[in-house]
């Protein structure tokens, strides 16, 4: 909803939340209630589709917004709208670039996102970052960057070096390209590095 309100309303939204907070309200209900309208529609065609490998507990909800704001406004104009449309179809991804160090905390606490996909997660630290999302039982989509010169194993034995011991069912997402080997390869080193735990 708030990225929605903020292309809509371009730059004036920013001024908006000092100068008339209660129409920004006004507005996030609506573009919430679009939202998920829009969401249903989708649920709908997915089911004349037939049977697909993915529903709504997939969506993928963007927030680059947000990482503009400070934790006053995000607490109080961007979380509860993103929970009340993420509530409404029974949970999703966010998405959002940029440093949001100082938001994190809140999608994490919210138990309607599901999942959470960095858009820049070299600004992150995995091993400060992985430890939350586990202990929270949210999902990171998405790759951290390799170090210059790591070669696949290594990579895997860093990753899998954050997870606690007998943690299952996690799948790396790694671009296979970054090491010159195909995908199956990737796939297949990981399990093999995670059964040796």
């Amino acid at each position: 909803p708030l990225d929605t309100a903020y292309q809509v309303r371009g730059e004036d939204f920013l001024y908006d939340l000092y100068d008339d907070p209660q129409l920004i309200h006004d507005f996030l209900h609506l573009c919430t209630d679009v939202y998920v309208a829009v969401a249903r529609a989708f649920e709908e065609l997915r089911d004349e589709w037939g049977d697909r490998p993915y529903s709504l507990e997939h969506i993928a909800f963007a927030d680059d917004v947000s990482v503009l704001l400070g934790r006053k406004h995000f607490c109080e104009f961007s979380l509860p709208y993103t929970r009340s449309a993420l509530r409404a179809v029974d949970g999703g991804m966010v998405h959002f670039c940029g440093d949001a160090g100082h938001i994190i905390e809140g999608y994490l606490a919210a138990p309607e996102v599901k999942a959470i996909n960095l858009g820049q997660s070299g600004l992150y630290d995995p091993a400060e970052v992985m430890p939350r999302m586990i202990a929270t039982k949210t999902i990171y989509i998405g790759s951290w960057p390799v170090h210059p010169g790591e070669s696949l194993d290594d990579y895997v034995q860093r990753m899998l070096g954050l997870l606690p011991d007998g943690l299952e069912g996690l799948v790396l997402g790694v671009r296979a390209w970054e090491f010159g080997v195909p995908p199956e390869d990737v796939v297949s080193r990981w399990y093999a590095h995670q059964r040796a735990r």
